[in-house]
């Protein structure tokens, strides 16, 4: 998917500091573009774990953020428990999570691709963020969202550099001709930080990798 540089865009919800995520989402039926992720409140002990090993990062750059620069790393999404808030649980490979939740969505319009666990939007619908302790050179991921959303790369000055956009909803089952779980990229010398922005949607991410940058000479 072709990238475009940034000069000007659309100004993405805030990210509030105030936001403290729930243990639980409470997602309320409404439109069908606004469907619950999972039944109210399950049972995630009878839900099966992610399997094991399939977005596991080497055991090298899962056991640190020092990563060689230019290595990909994926995000080993089966250390996270259902329902779990995301804020800090990858601090150790330099990541850290705003506005984000692990579950196991049971609403088959919100199908997985790798894993059972997704990361959501949650507890406020819109908006997730991701935050790097040192710059990297790309991140993809697998995405599906009720709105219509944008994947934003910001810099060192949180200007946005980069950005892919999904048009229109890709809901599983829905009449969008993008599949559910679309993987999205975005590429530039320097990214700190990551927004996915759906305004008023429900987002679900799997299957994240990044690149480190590499330092220049």
């Amino acid at each position: 998917m072709p990238l475009t540089s940034a000069t000007h865009v659309d100004a993405l919800p805030p990210m509030s500091p105030e936001r403290s995520a729930s243990p639980h989402v409470h997602a309320t039926p409404a439109a069908s573009d606004r469907l619950p992720f999972v039944n109210p409140l399950p049972d995630c002990s009878a839900i099966p774990p992610p399997r094991s090993g399939v977005t596991t990062a080497p055991s090298d750059a899962v056991a640190s953020a020092h990563a060689v620069p230019g290595d990909r790393t994926i995000l080993p999404f089966d250390r996270l428990h259902c329902f779990e808030d995301v804020a800090d649980c990858f601090t150790d490979l330099g990541l850290h999570f705003d506005n984000a939740i692990a579950l196991v969505p049971s609403n088959p319009r919100y199908p997985t691709a790798q894993n059972a666990l997704v990361i959501v939007s949650a507890p406020y619908n819109g908006a997730l963020a991701i935050q790097f302790d040192r710059p990297i050179s790309s991140l993809t991921a697998c995405v599906t969202s009720s709105r219509p959303m944008t994947m934003s790369a910001q810099n060192k000055d949180a200007a946005i550099i980069a950005r892919s956009r999904i048009p229109s909803a890709n809901l599983n089952g829905s009449n969008s001709h993008i599949p559910a779980n679309y993987p999205l990229v975005v590429t530039a010398p320097a990214i700190y930080g990551v927004t996915f922005s759906a305004f008023d949607g429900q987002i679900a991410i799997s299957d994240l990798a990044f690149s480190w940058a590499t330092p220049s000479s």
